[in-house]
């Protein structure tokens, strides 16, 4: 019997009203759209809790913050409470691995499985968060490390801090061309693995 491969999409900070699928009539997300139409879309379904980190853990856990005990971003200098995720505490893709299944992560993480456990994933590009989840400036993620090496100034990816239109309007324009956009350069990160793989059989 053939297994599925699976492939999970995140979005951050994406609510359902910045979708063309649910009737926006200015952003445009044709991708998204088809596979709602191709698909199953929950219509009712919400985020398990309103902070990034706690969010993330739910997703790997499919535990609710309540019982896995995350309350608040890595980030955070903010207790009671642990900022991460307890080593006892398995998350789905440690089963996938057992099972056999190949287990990677491109993108944002944004949280974090202590006691040297990495959530059962075997391969980790971190991108976290257009540059803002960095330990410090003299360490670059892999994006930043991009813009670089693609000579852009080292502060091109602060656009929306540095123009006021955005605290007034709530947007601004990239000034990046859209190969070089954070997405694009995540997408073609997985992409790239995806084809370097062996799918299940």
């Amino acid at each position: 019997m053939n297994r599925p491969n699976i492939v999970l999409i995140t979005t951050d900070q994406h609510n359902a009203e910045i979708l063309g699928c649910t009737g926006n009539p200015v952003v445009r997300t044709p991708n998204i759209d088809s596979l709602a139409e191709n698909g199953t879309a929950f219509t009712h379904a919400f985020t398990p809790y309103p902070l990034c980190t706690p969010a993330r853990t739910s997703i790997f856990t499919g535990l609710e913050p309540r019982h896995h005990g995350v309350r608040h971003n890595i980030n955070m200098n903010y207790r009671p409470g642990p900022p991460a995720l307890a080593p006892e505490y398995t998350a789905f893709p440690e089963i996938l691995a057992k099972a056999g299944y190949q287990t990677a992560f491109f993108g944002k993480l944004h949280t974090r499985h202590e006691g040297g456990k990495s959530f059962g994933l075997q391969t980790v590009q971190l991108v976290e968060g257009k540059c803002h989840f960095v330990d410090s400036p003299n360490k670059q993620d892999l994006y930043r490390q991009y813009l670089a090496e693609r000579g852009y100034p080292k502060d091109i990816w602060k656009v929306w801090e540095n123009n006021p239109d955005y605290a007034e309007n709530g947007f601004v324009t990239s000034p990046l061309p859209e190969e070089d956009y954070i997405d694009t350069f995540i997408a073609n990160l997985a992409i790239k693995h995806l084809q370097q793989v062996d799918v299940l059989q």
